[in-house]
């Protein structure tokens, strides 16, 4: 039978190819330098998703989840390199938090009470050692894309403040930005489309819909209706 390989050789292979007389490409790599194929990895992964559900086939996701991991494996060896930590420091600290996360599930492992509903958010509070609500908010990672990172902040902001916008108030500023663009010579025009986003993205929220997909899906569809219109 053909050999199935194992995560250990996958290791391995990654670090035969930094090592010395290795990949030319892969051993001048650098957390830095990799930024954009995590990105990229992680979003041909979404395009595995949506095979999946479109066509019942696998292979695409299944290969596309070992990229991802070729890039976590990158980025693990160059941190063993550098003396930071290893790959087993990445899997001790995922176990332990999903361990910690869920007593409900682990209640001997996590030292904790076992919970029905578990407040994961007062979990996270204490893991990251946050003194205060603006702390939380603070820590929204600047790296997510724009809609999802500005519904997050809105999500934040509701939770935390209590401050929210009904949809008459979010439809009332959208209207009241766009008159402001329409009179203008185009000067602030990028922040009114922000505030304008800002109120798409809090719709979103209050409606239990991901504003980031629903715009990734509507481009796909002019993107379909495109296609069938010109290779019909």
């Amino acid at each position: 039978m053909e050999k199935k390989y194992t995560f250990e050789d996958y290791l391995n292979v990654v670090r035969a190819l930094r090592a010395p007389g290795g990949c030319p490409w892969d051993s001048k790599q650098t957390h830095e330098s990799l930024r954009p194929y995590m990105v990229e990895e992680a979003y041909e992964v979404l395009d595995g998703i949506r095979i999946l559900k479109q066509t019942g086939q696998a292979d695409n996701l299944c290969e596309e989840l070992g990229d991802v991991l070729l890039q976590v494996l990158l980025h693990s060896v160059i941190a063993e390199e550098e003396g930071y930590f290893q790959i087993e420091d990445v899997i001790d600290g995922g176990c332990r938090k999903m361990i910690r996360r869920h007593p409900h599930v682990f209640p001997e492992e996590s030292g904790q009470k076992a919970l029905e509903r578990p407040d994961w958010d007062e979990i996270k509070r204490r893991e990251k050692g946050y003194d205060s609500p603006s702390d939380e908010i603070l820590s929204i990672p600047l790296e997510l894309p724009s809609l999802l990172r500005m519904q997050k902040v809105y999500r934040k902001k509701k939770k935390i403040f209590g401050e929210t916008h009904t949809l008459r108030e979010s439809a009332d500023n959208i209207r009241d930005m766009l008159s402001a663009i329409e009179a203008s010579d185009g000067g602030n025009d990028g922040e009114r489309i922000a505030a304008i986003l800002e109120e798409v993205c809090a719709i979103a929220e209050e409606r239990g819909v991901n504003a980031e997909q629903s715009l990734a899906d509507g481009a796909q569809k002019i993107l379909d209706k495109y296609r069938q219109t010109v290779y019909k």
